[in-house]
């Protein structure tokens, strides 16, 4: 009767690791916006042209012309693409939006004309662009003001614009 109870203990416990083993290897990965951080989507100055031209004729890109350790490009990195990416359905703005580091840029003279091929004049910048003919065009941008920063409402309104956004939400027009 015994060697009957140890025989069923130990069918149920290797029964049991069995299936929890199983679970774990096929367990279902639910945090993908936590694994979704900056150093896996960011795209250096020096190879954003020939990365954009790369996507070839009628491809749209959607880029953060930011510095990673300025206070306002974490602040929009870190909070409100957090914030839109919950009113955006849950899809990560971060996979919308590609982050382009300036670093490289800041200590150069041409500092300023590299922007401008972009059509900024500072950062951190949304620019919203196209290939076509092999020549990237730019279509629209949205740039960081010291006197009225950028709010999630302000990026909300650009994907709209866009065409990125897939939230629900009411055109904000300023005032």
């Amino acid at each position: 009767m015994f060697k009957k109870i140890a025989i069923s203990i130990m069918g149920l416990l290797l029964l049991n690791s069995i299936v929890l083993t199983g679970y774990k290897i096929f367990e279902p990965n639910n945090k993908i916006e936590n694994d979704l951080t900056l150093s896996n989507f960011y795209i250096n100055y020096n190879n954003v042209e020939e990365y954009t031209l790369s996507g070839g004729n009628n491809t749209s890109h959607y880029f953060l012309f930011c510095v990673p350790y300025d206070t306002n490009c974490k602040y929009i990195y870190e909070s409100i693409f957090p914030s839109i990416t919950s009113k955006n359905n849950g899809i990560p703005i971060n996979t919308i939006i590609e982050y382009v580091d300036l670093t490289e840029l800041l200590s150069l003279d041409t500092f300023d004309e590299n922007l401008k091929k972009w059509e900024i004049k500072t950062y951190p910048a949304l620019i919203s662009c196209k290939v076509d003919n092999n020549t990237i065009i730019i279509i629209n941008t949205l740039e960081f003001d010291e006197n009225d920063p950028l709010n999630s409402d302000d990026i909300i309104n650009w994907m709209v614009l866009n065409d990125i956004y897939s939230g629900s939400h009411q055109l904000i027009l300023p005032n």
